[in-house]
């Protein structure tokens, strides 16, 4: 027998998740119109950025492990916020492969 889908608690786990995020993007982004800022901020970046906050100067490997995603994901939220000016990207000058993120002033 199959049991409806609104019988399953994983559904509204995972319900439930996206409407906190679709609201907490809809923060985000009145709060970057509000500041008058050229850029919206997703839940991903919001993310990214506070864990920079606690812990600057991290490796896209650090980042994705400790927000539990890919690299390339990572490298594409990193990108995007480089574009907005919040973080910057500086090489080791001993090893250029060694990369590391960092929050700007703005970010």
């Amino acid at each position: 027998m199959k049991v409806p889908v609104e019988n399953n608690l994983g559904y509204w786990l995972f319900y439930a998740q996206r409407c906190m995020e679709h609201s907490f993007s809809r923060v985000l982004e009145a709060w970057c119109v509000e500041q008058r800022k050229p850029y919206t901020i997703t839940p991903s970046q919001w993310g990214a950025l506070q864990l920079l906050f606690e812990h600057d100067g991290l490796t896209i490997g650090r980042i994705a492990q400790v927000r539990g995603v890919d690299a390339p994901t990572i490298t594409g939220i990193i990108k995007r916020l480089e574009l907005s000016g919040l973080v910057e990207r500086r090489h080791n000058r001993e090893d250029r492969r060694n990369v590391k993120v960092y929050l700007t002033p703005e970010g």
